[in-house]
């Protein structure tokens, strides 16, 4: 008795169909969860604990028995499971290193025993796919770390162009003083000298001319000194220094200008003491050359450990292109205010008044010794 082929082969045949058919529906689940990985992967930004718990949830779904499959992520001494996950002696995993030195593992676990393929139970797919996602997971990773360090370089170079910009600026008013004091003291004095010498003379038209001239010189000297450096700034403080700069542009430019103070003591280092006064000045020329304003108010005041001044005039305001154009005039400018003062570890606000004009604030830290009172 002869058996037929279909009786032999049947079964047989029956079973490498199935197997044939989950291997292709487990290589089109392993094909989706690369793209899924990849798609992932490609945002640099995105957090990368979110990112590994996500992953870790959908690793079991691309193995050949995801009923019975778990995985762990690691990451230095960070790790991420899911729910059922366990060490078992049927592993499959891929480490990868990133360009900083952090080490990461992915692992796959079955968590009962399955017959033997390519790498224990897990096929030679299953390897290539695992190996995959670790290399992804290294690029993933080096890009975000070139990423954070690009920024924190382009913070640095910022901070450095901030401490560049003050250094600068103090370098400048360390100069304009040396030659204010050299004004005063040789060019200054010499001219007072002869002044008084002319003055023993007998009263002739000649002489009554030269000592006019003499007269224009020493006027011109005393206000090129101020301009440069103002030496009440340094001997009496910041409070007297702008009421003599609110004394002079009102003689020059016919602005009215109150400087009130609220009496408290304000000690304060130098440099913060020269950028308060320039934003002063820059902010006082402003409302001159743009405001159409005739008067302004300076007001100082201690506010915590602070100082506190604010600018206000009843003009038309200052608008954002008057704006950039005064700080790109060579000038100390508003941007070189807020420069100046986050150098010094201070702020700078600039608003419209209600019903007319422009206020401007500056604050800056006390001296620390002050802090304590």
């Amino acid at each position: 008795m002869q058996t037929s082929p279909k009786a032999v082969g049947g079964p047989a045949r029956g079973l490498e169909q199935r197997q044939q058919r989950r291997i292709r529906i487990l290589h089109l689940f392993q094909e989706r969860v690369k793209e899924l990985a990849a798609t992932m992967l490609q945002d640099d930004a995105q957090d990368i604990a979110a990112l590994l718990r996500e992953v870790v949830a959908m690793l079991p779904s691309a193995w050949q028995y995801p009923a019975s499959a778990s995985a762990r992520i690691r990451l230095d001494q960070q790790e991420f499971r899911a729910p059922d996950f366990e060490a078992t002696p049927w592993r499959q995993s891929a480490a990868f290193v990133t360009s900083d030195g952090r080490r990461g593992l992915i692992e796959v676990v079955y968590l009962k025993e399955f017959p033997q393929a390519a790498e224990g139970p897990f096929l030679a797919e299953e390897r290539k796919l695992i190996d995959f996602l670790a290399e992804m997971f290294r690029g993933f990773m080096d890009r975000k770390i070139a990423r954070q360090a690009l920024v924190a370089s382009r913070d640095s170079y910022q901070e450095q162009l901030r401490c560049l910009a003050a250094q600068l600026s103090l370098t400048e008013e360390r100069e304009r003083r040396a030659l204010a004091a050299d004004l005063h003291d040789h060019i200054g004095q010499t001219l007072a000298a002869a002044r008084l010498k002319l003055s023993a003379l007998a009263g002739t038209r000649e002489t009554e001319a030269v000592r006019a001239l003499l007269d224009e010189a020493i006027q011109y000297t005393r206000s090129l000194t101020f301009e440069l450096s103002s030496p009440v700034l340094y001997e009496l403080g910041l409070a007297p220094a702008l009421e003599q700069l609110a004394e002079r542009m009102q003689e020059k430019h016919g602005l009215g200008i109150e400087v009130h103070d609220d009496g408290a003591a304000k000690p304060m280092d130098d440099e913060v003491r020269v950028v308060l006064f320039k934003a002063v000045r820059e902010l006082l020329m402003n409302v001159v050359k743009h405001a159409r304003a005739g008067r302004a108010t300076v007001a100082l005041r201690k506010v915590d450990r602070a100082v506190e001044i604010s600018v206000a005039d009843d003009g038309v305001g200052c608008s954002a292109e008057q704006a950039a154009a005064s700080a790109g005039s060579g000038g100390f400018g508003l941007f070189s205010i807020r420069e100046g003062l986050r150098h010094c570890g201070g702020e700078f606000a600039i608003r419209p008044r209600a019903g007319r004009g422009t206020e401007a604030t500056l604050r800056a830290p006390l001296r620390a010794a002050d802090r304590r009172h």
